[in-house]
């Protein structure tokens, strides 16, 4: 068994990045002492860290952390049946307590704990998935012999826990799904019956109060809804009336005020938006028009200031996904179409979008963008450099570049394989890694530096990406100035003026590979262009 103990990475990154922190690394329990474990849902209750993962013996179970080795122990052996485990799933904090599905020696249910085995118990024997907080209730996608999967709810014991309404009469199904919260209801996409399909729905728990919204094309079964999120106090999803295709809608909760919002792809072709993420006073979303077939989209909630933000691949789609919101701007993944998908960012303005980073170098590359934690002002996830045959540790703070981080002395390829996510807990960021010989098992690191004020004040300005290909952007407080750009040996090849903003982008494509100097404002950085 492993003690606790801690290792130091001071990094200071390449001066296109200048992302001056520490990273402490701290190895906290070999959860599984015969091979690793993958650690997942990861959840904050009472106090304590509470996850799921293997031992190795009684297979994946419940287990607690404090921070600490020896506070960090299986919570009960639900499954009692070796090796197999109970399998947790949909955490969730609701009325001191922490609710999650498992199965036990006889099959699925919802359970709850108070953080002690004797207080770990059986609320419910429906089991299912999406398990949400709605207003006082907990309600989910269950499944019953007699009703087949239909919606659930519970006030957390097992006598206030009940069917809510059999949608789909008799032993069908209605797959209840794409749960999202609206003023204490829960909105939702259900199939009604063979004839209407799939339809907008909303509840408060009660069998009287849950009730079709809309249903988008009254005349097919699928009226194609998905990607239900809340933005402004309405929910904004996709679907198809079947007269203008598949296309951004809006509801506020009424049957009224649920209708199409924009048909950005004009007629009956699909604008397909997909991957609506909130961020600030925006919602961002990627769609197509009859011009550019997939590229990023943003709105105010309002028809007129709807529009394509940046044709990011000029001569195909970009098809932006994994939409994340950090500090008021959106980092996603899209494909130029000649890097391949790479890290991106975008404030909502075609100038405030761009490449954050080329993780994954070459035109046949490209690094997923999984998943992600925001944590002392910086935002971390799991992506592949083409390094290895897994994936790293990563970390950016959304203006410039992003920084590959580890514990000094790692060797092992893609340490984060098999990570099951983030989750910010006592001032430090908890996941699972293999970055020794235990494999898989609980880490946690904290970080301390400089802020992005602080060290845009010390820098004045960055450029990135460096190398560059195409383009340089320069980021920081500039005010007026006068830049110019040098060859190696000194010759003036371009002299321009920047106008008094926080972005800027230079048009690089024209010079030859090499090195070459920026200078700005009486300071100079070396850039690369190949």
């Amino acid at each position: 068994m492993k003690t606790l103990r801690t290792l130091l990475l001071a990094v200071t990154v390449l001066a296109a990045h200048q992302l001056l922190a520490q990273f402490n690394f701290e190895f906290v329990k070999d959860v599984n002492p015969t091979g690793g474990t993958m650690i997942t849902n990861l959840t904050e209750y009472n106090g304590k860290l509470y996850f799921a993962a293997h031992d190795g013996v009684t297979g994946v179970e419940l287990w607690v952390s404090d921070g600490t080795t020896t506070g960090t122990y299986m919570v009960k052996d639900i499954n009692t049946t070796p090796g197999w485990g109970c399998n947790p799933t949909y955490l969730t904090v609701f009325n001191n307590f922490l609710y999650f599905f498992g199965n036990d020696a006889t099959g699925g249910y919802l359970w709850r704990t108070d953080g002690t085995a004797n207080g770990t118990e059986i609320v419910s024997d429906a089991p299912g998935s999406y398990l949400t907080k709605v207003g006082n209730l907990l309600m989910w996608h269950g499944y019953s012999a007699a009703a087949g999967m239909e919606l659930w709810a519970s006030d957390g014991t097992a006598s206030g826990t009940y069917l809510v309404k059999d949608i789909f009469p008799g032993i069908e199904n209605s797959y209840p799904s794409n749960f999202t919260v609206l003023n204490n209801q829960l909105v939702f996409r259900a199939i009604s019956d063979a004839t209407t399909g799939e339809a907008i729905w909303i509840s408060d728990g009660t069998a009287s109060g849950t009730t079709m919204l809309k249903d988008p094309n009254p005349n097919s079964a699928n009226s194609y809804i998905n990607f239900l999120t809340v933005f402004n106090g309405k929910i904004y999803f996709r679907a198809s009336d079947g007269t203008t295709g598949q296309e951004l809608w809006v509801s506020d909760g009424t049957t009224a005020g649920t209708q199409l919002f924009k048909d950005i792809n004009p007629g009956s072709g699909d604008s397909y938006p997909n991957y609506l993420k909130a961020s600030g006073n925006q919602l961002f979303f990627g769609a197509g028009d009859n011009v550019h077939p997939g590229e990023l989209w943003v709105t105010d909630g309002t028809v007129a200031n709807t529009h394509l933000v940046k044709d990011i691949n000029t001569n195909d789609a970009s098809y932006p996904e994994s939409l994340t919101d950090f500090n008021g701007i959106v980092l996603f993944r899209a494909n130029n179409g000649y890097q391949g998908y790479e890290l991106w960012r975008s404030d909502g303005t075609e100038s405030g979008t761009y490449l954050l980073q080329d993780i994954y170098p070459g035109s046949g590359g490209g690094c997923n963008f999984g998943h992600t934690a925001s944590y002392n002002n910086l935002l971390y996830f799991n992506a592949n450099d083409g390094s290895s045959n897994g994936e790293d540790l990563w970390v950016t703070n959304g203006i410039a570049g992003a920084t590959k981080v580890a514990p000094p002395g790692t060797t092992n390829a893609g340490p984060l394989m098999n990570t099951g996510g983030f989750k910010t807990y006592n001032n430090s960021l908890y996941f699972g890694a293999d970055y020794d010989a235990n494999g898989a098992e609980l880490w946690r690191v904290t970080t301390s530096g400089i802020g992005i004020a602080e060290k845009e004040k010390l820098n004045d300005w960055l450029i990135y990406p460096n190398p560059a290909s195409h383009q340089l952007h320069v980021v920081g407080t500039l005010g007026l100035g006068a830049y110019t750009i040098c060859s190696a040996d000194g010759r003036v090849l371009r002299s321009a003026i920047f106008e008094d903003s926080p972005i800027h982008t230079i048009d690089i494509s024209m010079l030859k590979p090499g090195v070459y100097l920026l200078t700005l404002n009486g300071c100079s950085r070396r850039f690369v262009k190949f």
